[in-house]
């Protein structure tokens, strides 16, 4: 009876992480070191609406990116990559000037989070040494609210 069981839950898993307009987004939350964990095993990546209080903040090369770990090379980091134009609209919604101004700032964001592969560079050259992180993009407003 037991496999039975098991094969029963198998089978109905799927529907439940559906959320209640069958996108796929779960209701509950997913916290950074869950998703970083779940990205790791999906190369899909995983859906979800991923709650991230922000650690470290900063603009580079045209991106925002907001970080749950103050190290962003940790392992256990999820990064929110927001375009410029979004990180725009989010800063005028909370009022704030500065990118940095959103640390310590605690934000849900409906998206994939997938690990994205990072190559060192060395002297502008970029090495076949590499790490991964995991990213949740963001490219419209509406993906993100502030809790």
């Amino acid at each position: 009876m037991a496999p039975l069981r098991l094969s029963l839950l198998l089978l109905l898993l799927p529907l439940a992480c559906k959320g209640p307009d069958g996108s796929g987004y779960g209701r509950a939350p997913i916290a950074p070191p869950d998703a970083v964990r779940l990205a790791a095993k999906s190369p899909d990546g995983v859906k979800g609406v991923f709650e991230v209080t922000i650690l470290r903040a900063e603009a580079t090369r045209g991106m925002v990116y907001l970080n749950s770990e103050a190290d962003y090379r940790d392992p256990r980091c999820l990064t929110v990559a927001v375009t410029p134009s979004v990180a725009g609209t989010l800063m005028a919604r909370l009022g704030v000037k500065r990118v940095e101004d959103l640390r310590n700032r605690t934000l849900r964001v409906k998206g994939t989070a997938r690990q994205v592969k990072i190559h060192f560079v060395d002297n502008g050259r970029v090495t076949d040494r590499y790490y991964f992180q995991t990213h949740v993009f963001v490219d419209g407003a509406s993906q993100v609210s502030f809790l």
